[in-house]
């Protein structure tokens, strides 16, 4: 009898590595066509963000029995603690979640509030209630939303949007008891 070499079947490890790359390259070519754009997510992201950093102000305001404020600019916002002793709003930044927070390019914040009727301050002056000074000295604007330590919240809305797409928006709004909400386009609340 003569013995036939023995045939090897299988693939070798350069043959699997081929068919790897080019599966990962047609999946990459697929997700990128499926969706190019993450605007939409990386908004909702961003809302759902604030709105949960808001929540998490409200509940320390109560827990600490503090007065909280947080400034609303288009494109960021800031937190601030009311200091008793000087009578003035002071930059509060002691956790990581209450930094002064830019939003990413292009988003864009509106914010809506009804007038602040009353103060803080014990002793009550006309150029008082315009400005607080910061721990550096410098003069700063008080905060355009106010979390009491009674629970209460100015109520307030804000629209977060594309800068491209304004039609597509997230509303977060928060009412005097201090319920904070975020509709989103396709929700009426959450």
């Amino acid at each position: 009898m003569i013995r036939q070499p023995l045939r090897q079947q299988g693939f070798t490890l350069l043959e699997l590595l081929l068919v790897i790359v080019i599966v990962a390259i047609v999946s990459a070519a697929v997700v990128i066509t499926m969706n190019p754009d993450n605007t939409h997510r990386e908004l909702e992201k961003e809302a759902r963000r604030l709105t949960q950093v808001l929540r998490q102000l409200a509940d320390e305001s109560l827990f600490q029995g503090q007065e909280f404020g947080v400034r609303f600019q288009e494109e960021e916002y800031a937190f601030f603690i009311w200091d008793r002793e000087t009578n003035q709003w002071q930059s509060y930044e002691q956790a990581p979640v209450f930094r002064t927070y830019s939003l990413p390019e292009p988003f864009v914040m509106v914010f809506e509030a009804e007038d602040i009727a009353y103060s803080l301050k014990k002793k009550n002056t006309p150029e008082d209630s315009q400005k607080s000074t910061s721990s550096e000295g410098s003069e700063i604007s008080p905060p355009n939303a106010w979390f009491l330590s009674s629970g209460e919240i100015t109520p307030f809305t804000i629209s977060m949007f594309s800068d491209g797409d304004s039609e597509r928006r997230y509303l977060i709004s928060a009412n005097t008891v201090g319920e904070i909400t975020l509709q989103t386009p396709n929700s009426s609340g959450s």
